[in-house]
């Protein structure tokens, strides 16, 4: 069927073109969307800026007409022929130099080991960025070295010498039968060589040998899909898709390739635009890895080994690029996603069960009947746009080895598990697993506030999970870019925790053992996570309490540095507890002698800063720990008038962190 007639019908309502004939024909720029090409043939077609939304491409023949590959052989055994011809030619008179008994045979040797070193380098690191500055480097060498001292003629035969060796590698890439056509043009002068000179012929021959070897070792490679040949692979199927199937520039939103056959497909960004391929289907496609794939993420072989099966099970995926890729119903059991960017990606129904999604980007994730039961999400990313509503779950972790479990036992009733991460959409997780130094961290802290300036941020909580871990929850405005709070928040606590190691070093010429008892100590004094493992920090936080006494009704609306539960059942309760005589005297006394202390200390540390501000209230509860008495009196105090009455008695700036030590005291007697 040609182009001008399926269009005319696609005009009038006609959608399904299943196992049409469109072999060349051109929809360039034109609007396909939701059509059924199912089974068609459309080789050669230029889809090139077509809108195809929707549609179904499964079942496709796809990419080279066959004298599209007609072609391609003759073009490639022409550039084979001349490029065999100009190797047997350099390696030619590399033997007439040694042969010669000339100034220029020392030269002539260093060029004949430029081309086995250069060799030796493409077979141990293929043809990656390194790789490449080591021939660079070989080259230079032989160049400006020998070149200067053994005059220029080593120069003009080590430059095409090295050219005729990444182009013979790049031929051999392309088409396997170009290596061999390659030789025929090198084995050809070989010939006529020998006749000059057994040397020259003979090191003619060497060369053809160690290159035509190097190109069916790379071929090898290339096939074998070895990362170390990626570039090498995308250049030479660039090359290989010429006149194939283009989508290039084309919307390819929600369409589906399942079972279609891509070989010599062209999906790269065309020069006006981006190829979109948001929410493709890739299932059972076949021959992907030899299409022309551009800069898409399906240029990673994780990638595309998990969209065209739908199996990640077990498999090893951090740090990968799924953004708006499609694994509706994929089974990716046990799948660790570390780092990886799933944003805007679809895994509707998929099953992942006691996966691992840690730190995982998941803004725009539909996850939308997934199963994600005992799944670890440490520190994920979500934000309102990611789809929780219809998710099954069971149980999660919250921190990495199983640990922090949600619900801590039992199941998740129906909604628990979404009410759960409510409040995560307007937090921002910060895991330190060594302890938490808090000079280093308030230095970092008060360095991203000033740069965020425009972005309401404060600490919600600080939370001690044992064995060193320690969870800070950073209270951000809904329209914060968490991402890249969290990571300036990470990188700035580096840089001022090496900072202030870097001093204690100089001054107390401590060893790394010691710095690290150091921050332990630190850790231990500021009692961080013991002081505000459940209340936040700088968060306004309102609680109304309802008593009912006669006709009339009794209202606390507080604003505090956190509301924490006295125990007491009710507003009345509270009320009278700390309005009998006895309470009143204990919180009186211990408070009067704990502010006097507090006082004492901040006349030789005054604490204006945050962090000064953090350093009394840690020198405070220590001597308030190492002083029986007080603190036994502390606590009693706390017990018969609450936390509230308490801090609020002595009327301080830091004393919600010493009346949180109080209160752990309290917890562990």
């Amino acid at each position: 069927m040609k182009s001008a007639e399926l269009l005319r019908l696609y005009e009038h309502g006609r959608r399904d073109f299943r196992g049409e004939n469109l072999r060349g024909q051109n929809f360039k720029g034109k609007d396909l969307s939701g059509v059924d090409f199912s089974g068609a043939d459309i080789r050669s077609a230029n889809f090139t800026h077509a809108n195809l939304r929707g549609a179904n491409l499964s079942n496709v023949k796809a990419g080279l007409q066959r004298r599209w590959v007609a072609g391609q052989l003759t073009l490639i055994t022409i550039i084979a022929g001349i490029v065999g011809y100009v190797q047997g030619t350099a390696t030619y008179e590399i033997g007439v130099l040694i042969s010669g008994n000339r100034i220029d045979s020392p030269a002539a040797i260093v060029g004949l080991i430029v081309i086995l070193v250069c060799c030796f380098i493409i077979g141990c690191q293929g043809f990656t960025l390194e790789a490449l500055g080591n021939i660079a480097v070989t080259f230079a060498i032989s160049f400006f070295g020998v070149g200067f001292f053994a005059g220029s003629i080593s120069a003009a035969v080590s430059v095409p010498v090295v050219v005729v060796l990444v182009s013979s590698v790049f031929i051999a890439g392309t088409v396997f039968a170009a290596s061999a056509t390659s030789a025929v043009g090198a084995i050809f002068t070989a010939l006529i060589a020998s006749f000059a000179s057994a040397i020259s012929g003979g090191v003619t021959y060497l060369s053809i040998i160690v290159i035509l070897l190097l190109s069916v070792y790379v071929n090898r490679r290339i096939y074998k899909k070895d990362l170390k040949f990626e570039n090498l692979r995308i250049v030479s199927f660039a090359f290989a898709t010429l006149g194939g199937t283009t989508f290039s520039g084309a919307d390819l939103t929600d369409a589906t390739f399942a079972h279609a056959r891509l070989k010599s497909t062209n999906f790269a960004n065309s020069r006006q635009r981006p190829t979109i391929l948001t929410h493709v289907r890739w299932h059972h496609s076949q021959r992907i890895d030899r299409a022309r794939l551009g800069t898409s993420n399906l240029q990673d072989p994780r990638v595309r080994t998990l969209l065209t099966t739908l199996d990640g099970i077990d498999q090893d995926l951090t740090n990968a690029d799924l953004r708006s890729v499609n694994l509706a119903g994929a089974k990716l059991q046990r799948i660790t996603l570390t780092g990886a960017n799933l944003n805007g990606a679809t895994l509707q129904g998929a099953e992942l069960y006691e996966a691992t999604l840690t730190e995982a980007q998941c803004v725009g994730t539909d996850f939308n009947g997934a199963q994600l039961t005992g799944a670890c999400l440490e520190a994920w990313n979500i934000d309102n746009t990611t789809q929780l509503d219809g998710a099954i779950c069971e149980y999660v972790y919250l921190l990495n080895n199983q640990q922090e479990r949600r619900p801590s036992s039992g199941m998740f009733e129906q909604g628990e598990f979404t009410k759960l991460f409510e409040e995560v959409l307007d937090t921002i997780d910060l895991i330190f697993r060594n302890g938490l130094d808090w000079k280093a961290f308030v230095a970092a802290f008060d360095k991203v506030r000033v740069e965020n300036g425009d972005t309401e941020l404060g600490i919600q909580s600080i939370e001690n999970k044992g064995d060193g871990v320690m969870v800070v929850k950073l209270q951000a405005s809904p329209d914060a870019d968490k991402d890249k709070i969290h990571q300036a928040m990470m990188t700035e606590y580096d840089i001022a925790l090496k900072a202030i190691e870097e001093k204690y070093r100089t001054e107390l010429n401590a060893k790394d053992t010691e710095i690290s008892i150091y921050r332990q100590q630190s850790a231990d004094l500021m009692e961080i996570a013991k002081l505000q493992a459940s209340r936040p920090i700088n968060v306004e936080a309102r609680a109304e309490a309802m008593a009912e006494k006669d006709t009339n009704t009794t209202n606390i609306n507080a604003q505090t540095i956190g509301v924490a539960n006295t125990g007491s059942g009710n507003v009345s309760d509270f009320t009278q507890s700390i309005n009998t005589p006895e309470a009143k005297q204990t919180l009186a006394e211990a408070a009067a002698e704990i502010q006097a202390l507090l006082k004492q200390l901040e006349e030789t540390a005054p604490a204006e800063s945050m962090s000064e501000k953090m350093a009394l209230a840690t020198t405070a509860i220590a001597q308030i720990e190492t002083n029986p008495t007080l603190k036994q009196r502390a606590v009693a105090a706390l017990a018969a008038g609450g936390m509230k009455a308490f801090e609020k008695t002595i009327d301080h700036p830091v004393a919600a962190f010493v009346v949180g030590a109080i209160e752990e005291w309290k917890k562990g007697e």
